[in-house]
């Protein structure tokens, strides 16, 4: 028998349990479809999505609220009332409950504005 080795990034997600698992899942696929120029690198210990060489966005689970969100590291280059900037300088968050509808239009419109957005830069 010939065991599979995962690289880093699908190890991540495959170590997740359910309901984060599929969240976590749907979201990577979603914003990887977003735009063709979207590409994954593992970096600081989580999968990072990169837009032309420059931080996009990652996928993690908030301690506290129990909630799956994606961060913005540049976050301080789009404003929009469903991003949380806590107690971060740059980075904002996006926070989707994994026990709910995922807002895949709100999350298109997040995408498209952080691309825009690092294309200005």
């Amino acid at each position: 028998m010939i065991a599979m080795i995962l690289n880093p990034i699908d190890q991540h997600y495959e170590k997740q349990k359910e309901p984060y698992y599929s969240t976590l899942h749907f979201l990577r696929k979603f914003i990887l479809k977003n735009n063709t120029e979207i590409t994954e690198a593992f970096k600081y210990g989580t999968p990072f999505f990169i837009y032309k060489k420059k931080n996009l966005a990652y996928l993690w689970i908030d301690k506290k609220s129990k909630n799956a969100y994606i961060g913005f590291p540049n976050g301080k280059l789009v404003e929009h009332k469903a991003l949380y900037a806590e107690d971060k300088k740059y980075v904002k968050k996006y926070f989707v409950n994994p026990n709910e509808d995922i807002n895949i239009n709100e999350i298109n419109a997040l995408i498209t504005a952080f691309v825009v957005a690092l294309d200005s830069l």
